[in-house]
């Protein structure tokens, strides 16, 4: 690659604690990227490395001392990476990934790989030795032409065939699909071409709600004062001010509802920080979750798909402990002990 300038770089560690909703700890193994994606959120890192050169001609290879107690981030999420490539071509000769991933085995670590290149491949067999891993790929077209004119990275075919390989091979994959260009991006085309998101859990990070996909990806809620989430069957009417539907293969919907849209939806992508407003956002009337209990409980509109809120006592629908009820600063929320006993 003519005017690419290189150097190798010493530095004292490459994990680096993170506080993007997606992990715990950040890994570069490199300064700069030579896809040089014309749309790429990364090219801000110039300004802090005193790099002049456009952004795509310049790469630091970083060397950092062997990480001496891997056991550490047992446990832990690892984003591989968050401003780089990890398989970008340069990787072949260096390898500085593959010994990252050298270093981290049988770490216990989980690990979140986000890449445009199928140079990937090579580590395959290393990538699958982690007990929780998961591999995504950047595709925002079909059209190869066009590809050509946004970024240097492998072909769109090569990316969807190595995506299929750690498939096939047992390791969650996913397809990043962003940026979005209107008119060009054809979203529906490319899901067609990779299918198989699934809910994988749900968790809580202080008043956030983070739905967990197969992916990797993040759903992110903050139900602020006035939203609220419902799991219904399909057939359900639908609540007025209803403005995100997700639909399952089982015959439910997971919906979104807002009356005075304090609450907030995002979708977190591994392959960065990207907070979007769904494509499916559907701009409709809601009501408020007072109304749910209207007349002290009594069956209204939604009541009877609340398992928890007012059945302080029951069993848990989960585990089957006795629901419990608290109130701080006034308010009150029935949780389950066993469940949730990190509140």
């Amino acid at each position: 690659m003519s005017g690419l300038q290189i150097r190798e770089i010493e530095v004292k560690g490459v994990v680096t604690k993170s506080n993007l909703p997606v992990c715990q700890y950040s890994v570069n193994p490199y300064v700069g990227c030579t896809h040089g994606c014309r749309y790429c959120y990364a090219s801000f890192m110039k300004r802090f490395t005193g790099h002049q050169e456009p952004w795509g001609t310049f790469l630091d290879v970083k060397l950092w001392p062997e990480i001496r107690n891997p056991k550490k981030y047992q446990g832990s999420e690892l984003f591989i990476s968050s401003v780089t490539d990890p398989y970008q071509p340069q990787e072949e000769k260096y390898r500085r990934t593959r010994a990252l991933l050298e270093q981290l085995k049988e770490s216990g670590a989980k690990l979140s790989i986000a890449t445009k290149s199928d140079l990937i491949l090579r580590d395959l067999d290393l990538i699958r030795t982690f007990p929780e891993v998961r591999v995504s790929w950047s595709i925002n077209t079909l059209d190869e032409g066009f590809k050509e004119d946004m970024d240097k990275a492998v072909s769109i075919k090569r990316r969807l065939a190595a995506m299929e390989a750690f498939h096939k091979a047992g390791v969650r994959t996913t397809c990043f699909v962003s940026p979005i260009f209107p008119g060009i991006t054809d979203v529906k085309a490319i899901i067609r071409r990779v299918r198989g998101q699934a809910f994988e859990g749900m968790r809580r990070r202080g008043k956030f709600l983070v739905i967990i996909l197969r992916s990797g990806d993040r759903i992110i809620l903050h139900l602020r004062m006035t939203g609220c989430l419902l799991l219904t069957p399909a057939d359900y009417p639908e609540e007025k001010h209803t403005h995100i539907v997700l639909r399952t293969d089982k015959g439910k919907e997971l919906r979104f509802s807002d009356t005075r849209r304090f609450g907030r939806f995002w979708l977190i992508s591994l392959a960065g920080i990207i907070p979007q407003r769904l494509s499916f956002f559907i701009e409709r009337n809601e009501i408020s979750p007072e109304e749910y209990l209207e007349k002290k409980g009594k069956d209204y509109r939604n009541t009877p798909f609340l398992q928890v809120y007012g059945h302080e006592g029951d069993p848990c629908p989960i585990c089957g402990a006795s629901l419990r009820r608290m109130v701080i600063g006034g308010r009150s929320s029935t949780y389950c002990p066993h469940c949730q006993e990190n509140l």
